[in-house]
């Protein structure tokens, strides 16, 4: 019964975002009456919460973290924001997120709470010890990459946004591999700042 109320549930946030969604509309959909939804669930917040949990458990889930291990940190980079694309289109509710539309924020669930459950993928999934600042700067970057992708999607063919996407993610990778670091030591913010006055 539950996994019902689940299922409808998921089935009308992506279509109408939970912000418009009421109770009286997820028990219709499931054919059950209220007080089996509160059997389950507090409240839509509280089924809204599982259901976003649930897609990074079950991207956690399709990982083969072995496999994934045995690729250079460099291709491991690369398929996470490939993959990051693909689950964007394919989950209508990410890539709201990810495109930052606030109808798609409620309860806990907002953009740091996304950011934050995504540092946590990352970390979990990357072979190389990377410190917090390097995991939140890698998925700042990964929304980006996937919000510049999805507001260009309209301009090119299928085969045409594949390559695109996985040339971003290359220039993307190559550009955090390359040592970034020593670059933004060798001068400071207010150099370039006062070099246009």
């Amino acid at each position: 019964m539950k996994q019902k109320i689940f299922g409808a549930s998921k089935k009308l946030f992506e279509k109408y975002s939970p912000k418009k969604v009421s109770i009286d509309m997820i028990v219709k959909e499931a054919g059950v009456g209220k007080g089996t939804f509160y059997n389950y669930f507090q409240n839509k917040e509280d089924v809204y919460e599982q259901i976003i949990d649930s897609y990074f458990q079950k991207q956690q889930q399709k990982q083969n973290i072995e496999k994934f291990h045995s690729l250079s940190l460099e291709q491991q980079l690369l398929y996470i924001f490939v993959r990051m694309y693909i689950v964007s289109v394919q989950e209508p509710i990410i890539r709201n997120f990810i495109l930052q539309n606030e109808h798609f924020f409620i309860g806990k669930i907002n953009y740091s709470y996304l950011l934050e459950l995504y540092q946590n993928h990352l970390n979990r999934m990357i072979s190389k010890n990377f410190s917090d600042c390097d995991t939140k700067i890698l998925t700042e970057l990964g929304w980006n990459y996937i919000q510049d992708l999805l507001r260009k999607e309209e301009e090119y063919t299928e085969k045409q946004m594949k390559k695109y996407v996985l040339t971003l993610a290359s220039i993307y990778v190559k550009g955090y591999m390359s040592d970034y670091k020593q670059l933004a030591k060798s001068i400071d913010f207010e150099t370039i700042e006062n070099f246009y006055h």
